[in-house]
């Protein structure tokens, strides 16, 4: 079975592009994010927002679909000037919650607007 994680990436426009970018987002995550049968995505419109996501899933750095999604990640900061102050600029979000109650990885670009949270609830099984 081994240890099992559950990972939303959130990918936007910068506030002030929304209307221009949001459209060319959606496309380049049509486009470009590696498809798998493990990946959802949805889009969000209303929003503007991408949420892929990773539900029970390993996820270590030697597995090439991690890989995959971390280059695929790599090539949208490049695209979306995500680190810049540039005109298009975009964003992602990245959460990582694993089985142990402090196994929490978040990050994100150099800009961005916090629409990605992570909380842990109490549950009885």
């Amino acid at each position: 079975m081994g240890y099992r994680s559950d990972v939303r990436i959130v990918l936007y426009p910068e506030r002030l592009r929304s209307k221009e970018l949001w459209p060319l987002i959606k496309l380049w995550v049509q486009e470009n994010w590696p498809k798998d049968d493990i990946t959802s995505i949805d889009y969000n419109d209303s929003n503007t927002i991408a949420v892929v996501s990773y539900d029970d899933v390993k996820w270590y750095d030697d597995y090439d679909y991690v890989k995959d999604v971390l280059n695929t990640l790599e090539r949208f900061i490049e695209v979306f000037d995500c680190n810049t102050s540039g005109e298009y600029r975009a964003s992602y979000e990245f959460a990582r919650t694993g089985e142990e109650l402090n196994d929490i990885e978040n990050y994100g670009t150099g800009y961005n607007d916090y629409r990605l949270g992570v909380m842990r609830e109490m549950v009885i099984t």
